[in-house]
C-alpha cells in the first residue's frame, strides 16, 4: 500500500492494482495474508491475538414482548461457562 494505491499478488500469478482494498476476512485468515507495509501497534496484536469461540444463536416469534412486562432487555445474551 502506498499514497497512490495498493497492489494484490493473489494465487497463480495474478495481479491486481486498486487504489483501495477492503479485506472481510477473519482475524485467522488474516494472519496469513502477507501485509506490506506490516500492520504495527494495535492492529497487529488484536490481528494476531484475537481469540475465536463457538457462537449460536437463537431466534423466536413470540406473540408479546414478554420481556418489556419483566423489565429485561430485548437484546438478552447469556454467556455460558465459569
Amino acid at each position: 500500500m502506498s499514497d497512490t494505491g495498493s497492489e494484490l499478488d493473489c494465487d497463480g500469478g495474478l495481479r491486481v492494482q486498486a487504489r483501495y482494498v477492503i479485506a472481510a476476512v477473519p482475524f485467522s485468515v488474516l494472519r496469513n495474508i502477507a501485509i506490506s507495509p506490516t500492520l504495527r501497534g494495535e492492529q497487529a496484536d488484536a490481528v494476531q491475538r484475537m481469540p475465536y469461540h463457538n457462537q449460536s444463536q437463537v431466534w423466536m416469534q413470540v406473540k408479546r414482548p414478554y420481556w418489556e412486562e419483566d423489565g429485561i432487555d430485548a437484546s438478552l445474551s447469556r454467556p455460558t461457562g465459569p
